[in-house]
């Protein structure tokens, strides 16, 4: 119906079905067939973010300070902290761009501050 209306179509290799856990299997498979389309994993990333996050916030967004950490000096990222254990935006807005603290900033508190690898 939606096609029709439209004049649109849905591109079945870029569509994706998530699943409660609850689903049956044979419930999951008959939906799949009649839509013609694949279901997905939960553990999927849109705009390099995770899609569904677990009740462990620091687990999902762990990668986030791992690429920083990579790129930064752990004593120079701590410079970026503020007094309340957060992030101090005014010093991540003069030194990365919009999407990168947007990215900095969804991934919540810092993680791992202080710990040694």
């Amino acid at each position: 119906m939606f096609c029709s209306r439209s004049s649109q179509q849905v591109n079945k290799l870029k569509t994706s079905i998530f699943f409660n856990k609850n689903t049956p299997s044979g419930l999951k498979r008959e939906i799949q067939e009649a839509l013609g389309i694949g279901s997905r994993e939960r553990n999927v990333k849109y705009l390099g973010l995770p899609l569904f996050r677990s009740r462990q916030k620091d687990v999902d967004f762990n990668f986030i300070m791992d690429n920083l950490s990579a790129k930064l000096d752990h004593r120079f990222v701590a410079e970026l902290l503020s007094t309340d254990g957060g992030w101090d935006i005014h010093k991540l807005n003069c030194l990365f761009d919009r999407e990168t603290v947007s990215a900095i900033l969804r991934g919540g508190a810092p993680f791992g501050m202080g710990q040694d690898k």
